[in-house]
């Protein structure tokens, strides 16, 4: 196993939780005219509307103990300890991904709740079967989002 935290953690991240964090991004669709009326062109104006801010972003130090490892029957396994450094109650995502050069060949995600100051251990196990043990990078990034 190969570890580069920086760029890898950048693209794992992007590619698994950027398409859920803009699932609600979309722009409202333009209501249909009324009978008999002409519906006026939609123009876009210079200011875009913002949607309400969620209190979600990447929990740096989030994870300790990391271990990934490939077992006898083809099949890669994550370990690690999850903690809540924040005061308030949050729901944190753990994605771990296998990639080599720039392909993901697998992937696995675990959610957890977890109350302010509480810690946990998690795993994940069977998955990137026949990932090859050479050239493979194991990489995980961890997102938060509160739920007060």
């Amino acid at each position: 196993m190969r570890s580069r935290p920086g760029a890898l953690v950048l693209r794992l991240a992007a590619s698994l939780l950027l398409p859920t964090a803009l699932a609600g991004c979309a722009a409202p669709a333009a209501a249909p005219a009324a009978p008999g009326t002409t519906a006026a062109a939609h123009v876009p104006s210079a200011t875009a509307t913002v949607a309400p801010a969620v209190a979600s972003a990447m929990a740096e130090g989030a994870l300790s103990g990391e271990h990934c490892q490939k077992a006898a029957d083809g099949t890669w396994s994550y370990t690690a300890t999850l903690s809540n450094h924040g005061a308030a109650r949050a729901v944190f995502t753990v994605a771990i991904g296998l990639t080599r050069d720039t392909s993901v060949l697998d992937h696995a995600l675990i959610e957890k709740t977890l109350a302010p100051g509480q810690t946990t251990q998690v795993s994940a196990t069977g998955f990137g079967k026949d990932a090859p043990s050479a050239g493979t990078d194991c990489a995980a990034t961890v997102s938060q989002e509160r739920t007060e």
